[in-house]
């Protein structure tokens, strides 16, 4: 049975007996705390940029260690066993790409469904590098990125 917030008087008849009872019900709602505490972008996403594509990231939850027994976490619809610690709370460790995080405190009913997106990008591949070549380079070398002319300050640039 489901009850809306408030005082309930419910009565069970057992229809072969006439016999009754009454029972009452008061329906208390409660707070589910927020379980991250990281800003989301405009579709409700929290988006991360990581510059070390080899290693995975943890997402630090509002969950107390001692707790994550009472927790039901899955990503992307799979049972989540990657954790790791963030203190005294409870971190998921989360690899590149999409994830779509679901948990639910089983105790208190609590669900939250949180959108994580990690995205990896090497900064040095959009960068423009200063390089400094001799003052007698004019000419593009053979099957290098690398060419150009020489300038007041010697100096050049290479595009990666």
């Amino acid at each position: 049975m489901r009850f809306a917030p408030g005082f309930h008087e419910l009565v069970l008849r057992n229809v072969l007996t006439a016999c009754s009872d009454t029972v009452t019900v008061d329906a208390l709602c409660f707070h589910c705390a927020p379980i991250h505490s990281y800003p989301l972008d405009g579709l409700g996403t929290v988006k991360w940029n990581a510059s070390n594509c080899w290693t995975d990231t943890v997402f630090c939850t509002n969950i107390p260690n001692l707790d994550l027994g009472q927790h039901l976490v899955t990503d992307n619809g799979l049972p989540f066993i990657n954790y790791s610690v963030c203190g005294n709370f409870i971190g998921l460790n989360l690899d590149t790409g999409f994830h779509q995080l679901y948990i639910r405190n089983n105790t208190t009913t609590c669900e939250w469904s949180v959108d994580f997106y990690l995205e990896c990008k090497n900064v040095l591949n959009e960068q423009t590098i200063p390089v400094n070549v001799p003052w007698w380079f004019g000419k593009c070398l053979p099957r290098h990125e690398f060419c150009g002319q020489p300038d007041h300050q010697h100096r050049q640039y290479l595009r990666r």
